[in-house]
């Protein structure tokens, strides 16, 4: 308890109240775990200062590798209200280690309110940090080369198993196609450099919560440096993408508006292509049934030329 006392105190004199005082903590009953398989716990958190009485936050723990607490100490550097506050005491180690965060909130359906604020966010991090890798060395990062290789070797893996081929056979003829485009495709954008920036590259509604009818972005241990257009097809439609088109140019990146959505046409394969991994790993050793069903959805999607309705 002494280790969280002394994390909490720090968390709350870094973003809350330098003279913030912790005076009771109480852990809740309920956990959670983070889609990396931490173990989250909850608290409440009271504490006081000089100027007011006491107060009591919900904050929230998990252990973190060292990236996802690098990402996040140098996103709350930025002061972007949608990203949770976070604390941690070690940003060196490469092991595990304990991280501390404001309570996010819970998932709930995202009312159009909702869906327009992400897109502000997002938008918001995406202008801010575009066009200048210089300050990110640490940061991995998305390229089209780098993707197809790693994508490739699972891919391979799956189409030597003759049940997969059997299963699958009318997807086969597309695939490497639509990879071969994808990967054009992201390594253009490389080329023009102004869409680079700081993706989520997870951001899919499951990794937003909302707090007192505010959204979170949560779970940046995927963070990579890339084209902005990655972070748009797990989230946006084509009715909900004009959102996040109208803050960018909010912010003063301006692009046209066809070229932009010819390019969130382009890049809408990725969701495809990225989930399916896992479900292709599943059924290579030997799980078929939840792999069967992903499969069939994703690859749909894999191969698509363009957003579906």
């Amino acid at each position: 308890m002494a280790e969280l006392a002394r994390l909490f105190e720090s968390l709350l004199q870094r973003w809350i109240n330098p003279s913030a005082s912790l005076a009771q903590i109480v852990q809740l009953p309920e956990s959670a775990q983070d889609h990396s398989g931490a173990t989250v716990h909850f608290y409440n958190v009271s504490y006081t200062t000089p100027a007011s009485p006491l107060t009591t936050i919900t904050l929230v723990t998990k252990d973190a590798m060292l990236y996802e607490r690098q990402i996040l100490a140098w996103l709350n550097d930025q002061h972007l209200s949608h990203i949770p506050l976070s604390y941690t005491d070690d940003l060196t180690t490469n092991a595990s280690q304990l991280l501390c965060q404001e309570f996010a909130g819970k998932r709930v359906p995202l009312s159009p309110t909702h869906i327009q604020s992400v897109a502000r966010a997002l938008a918001h991090l995406h202008a801010h940090n575009c066009g200048d890798s210089r300050h990110l060395p640490w940061m991995r990062q998305l390229r089209g080369t780098g993707f197809g290789l790693w994508w490739r070797q699972i891919w391979q893996r799956a189409i030597t198993n003759p049940d997969f081929v059997h299963e699958f056979r009318s997807y086969l003829p597309y695939i490497e196609p639509a990879l071969a485009r994808f990967v054009q495709t992201v390594e253009q954008l490389w080329r023009e450099e102004a869409c680079l920036t700081v993706l989520h590259t997870d951001l899919s509604p499951w990794h937003v919560l909302v707090r007192d009818d505010h959204p979170y972005l949560i779970d940046w241990d995927q963070a990579r440096y890339g084209p902005l257009y990655l972070d748009l097809p797990n989230f946006f439609t084509l009715e909900t993408i004009v959102l996040y088109y109208e803050a960018l140019v909010a912010r003063g990146l301006r692009l046209n508006y066809a070229e932009f959505l010819t390019r969130f046409h382009t890049t809408w394969c990725f969701v495809g292509l990225k989930y399916m991994v896992p479900y292709l790993d599943m059924w290579v050793e030997g799980e078929r049934t939840a792999s069967r069903e992903w499969l069939h959805t994703l690859l749909p999607r894999a191969i698509a030329k363009q957003a579906s309705p």
